[in-house]
């Protein structure tokens, strides 16, 4: 395959793979089509693999966009799992959009159990797949389920959106336990059909504060992470759409002394630094110095010639920009202290004055009643 096209990744090798399968052992009665219409079966996954198939496909293959992820976090459940009982109990997560199709799935099953081997641990899909993901065995070691991560990729090609079951049955009477918590990350294809749209934005990495439109700040941001809608991955090499304006002190933003902020050739002051955040989806911007009183806009452009883009080339805001005005009002700013000031009180003999201490401020006015 790789001499047919040296340019595959491995997740192009997966999906040529995936798709040129053919069912072997048909008399097996694990075989079964799940909801993107792909042969599956516990034992042979998608099949054995068509040579013939996979390279005449890898001839010709066009990469797959990004890989990106959305995660259910994590949720509590805190129950007993009922002893010997076919039925068991069930939780359910729902997924957001942000896949357009699933490759593999991952489960963090978290549970206490004293015969971890009577357990049986099944995921089922929106589309109604089922992945066995642990079934009763004999288990000598009792090696307990402590945050299990289980893999499965039988949701190959369906859609992550959706309600997502997690079913947990103990097959065996005698011993009983209880399941603590689950986790499900899905893994998949960017969907080329959605742009990023932006959910926050968080000034100085302060988990509790937001800036919207019209907010006013009384602390300086030094940084400022832009989150964007769940399962993007923002496109770093088109950052330049991303712009802070100062008004230039006089509140408006049309006379011509406006103070751009951003990166690139176009503008006054350089960010700085602007990157993509610990998430694919989140951006942070850190201001080269202390930002002054005055009246911004934060634009994200969507259209024009610098457009933000997620890694599909989707713009962001369906091809909008987005302007948030926000007054940044810091009061009164101490610019120096001096302490025993010298000076020539006579204009010819320096003098040190012991008992007086000299604080400089900025240019905004002070209420003398209250200094």
């Amino acid at each position: 395959m790789l001499e047919a096209n040296p340019n595959l990744t491995w997740r192009d090798v997966q999906h040529i793979l995936v798709q040129t399968a053919q069912i072997t052992d048909q008399t097996d009665a694990d075989w079964t089509t799940n909801a993107a219409g792909h042969d599956i079966n516990h034992k042979y996954g998608f099949g054995v693999v068509d040579a013939d198939a996979a390279v005449a496909a890898a001839s010709n293959w066009v990469s797959v966009l990004p890989e990106v992820s959305i995660t259910s976090g994590t949720m509590t459940v805190g129950a007993a799992i009922p002893d010997n009982d076919s039925n068991g109990i069930t939780s359910v997560v729902s997924m957001p959009t942000g896949i357009g199709t699933v490759e593999t799935v991952e489960v963090t099953f978290d549970a206490a159990h004293f015969d971890p081997g009577d357990l049986e641990v099944v995921l089922t899909s929106p589309g109604g797949t089922q992945s066995i993901l642990a079934e009763q065995h004999f288990d000598f070691i009792g090696n307990p389920y402590s945050n299990w991560v289980f893999t499965s990729t039988r949701n190959w090609g369906e859609m992550a959106e959706g309600d997502w079951t997690l079913t947990v049955r103990d097959l065996s009477a005698g011993t009983t336990g209880t399941w603590n918590s689950w986790t499900l990350n899905a893994y998949g294809v960017v969907s080329a059909g959605a742009g990023p749209e932006l959910i926050t934005i968080i000034p100085n990495a302060d988990a509790e504060a937001r800036i919207e439109y019209g907010e006013i700040l009384h602390v300086a941001p030094h940084e400022l992470l832009l989150r964007f809608n769940e399962g993007q991955a923002i496109d770093a090499r088109t950052l330049e759409a991303i712009q802070v304006v100062r008004s230039g002190g006089d509140d408006t933003f049309t006379d011509g002394n406006e103070v751009t902020y951003g990166t690139g050739p176009n503008v006054d002051e350089q960010f700085g630094y602007i990157g993509i955040g610990e998430r694919p989806n989140e951006v942070i911007i850190r201001f080269a110095e202390t930002l002054p009183d005055d009246l911004y806009n934060l634009i994200i452009s969507g259209s024009g010639t610098a457009v933000l883009t997620n890694i599909a080339g989707v713009p962001f805001h369906a091809g909008e920009d987005l302007v948030i005005e926000f007054d940044l009002d810091l009061g009164a700013q101490i610019i120096a202290v001096v302490p025993q000031p010298v000076s020539r009180p006579d204009g010819h003999n320096l003098m040190q004055q012991r008992d007086r201490i000299d604080v400089y401020f900025n240019d905004d006015p002070l209420n003398r009643a209250l200094v």
